[in-house]
């Protein structure tokens, strides 16, 4: 896992430093770059490592704040001191934890909606009566969302999506 992280950050930090260095692009046009490059770069696999609240992915999400601080004073042109929350506020990006925990819920809602004989809604189904010893963090978020999940299959995806893309959510969990 760190041996992914580290080529995520490396990836992602050469492409922040490539956005630094483009000349006349307004902030509005250096978010868009932003977001259309080094996010999905970072979001690599998000559902395999993260979820909120396991142990472990603290330092995780620290590696992936550095990136999103880098990439803020790139499309800001800030200061180095300036803190992480201002920046994230004053170039309107998401903060890291609650965009990989949108992105899981996302990909969980997504594997909720195939067709009932794929592969991957067997897995899920299996869910309440997997192992506790070495749970995923699939399972984790599934966890926080098993009263939905467990629901008929249509309601699940349109109320996973809308608490998924609330701002702010992440804080109330």
């Amino acid at each position: 896992m760190k041996a992914h992280l580290k080529s995520v950050v490396a990836r992602a930090t050469k492409k922040c430093l490539a956005l630094q260095r483009l000349k006349g692009v307004w902030p509005r046009q250096a978010r868009q770059l932003y977001q259309l490059v080094i996010t999905p770069a970072t979001d690599d696999a998000v559902s395999m490592w993260f979820a909120l609240g396991r142990i472990g992915t603290h330092g995780l999400v620290s590696a992936l704040n550095s990136i999103q601080r880098l990439g803020a004073r790139s499309v800001l042109r800030a200061f180095e001191g300036a803190s992480l929350q201002v920046l994230e506020a004053e170039a309107h990006l998401e903060p890291v934890e609650q965009g990989l925990y949108r992105r899981v819920t996302k990909h969980l809602t997504s594997l909720y909606t195939v067709q009932e004989n794929n592969p991957a809604l067997q897995c899920l189904k299996k869910f309440p009566r997997q192992g506790q010893t070495y749970p995923s963090p699939l399972y984790k978020t599934w966890e926080l969302h098993q009263d939905d999940c467990l629901r008929s299959k249509h309601n699940i995806p349109r109320k996973l999506l809308f608490e998924s893309t609330t701002y702010g959510k992440i804080v109330n969990i």
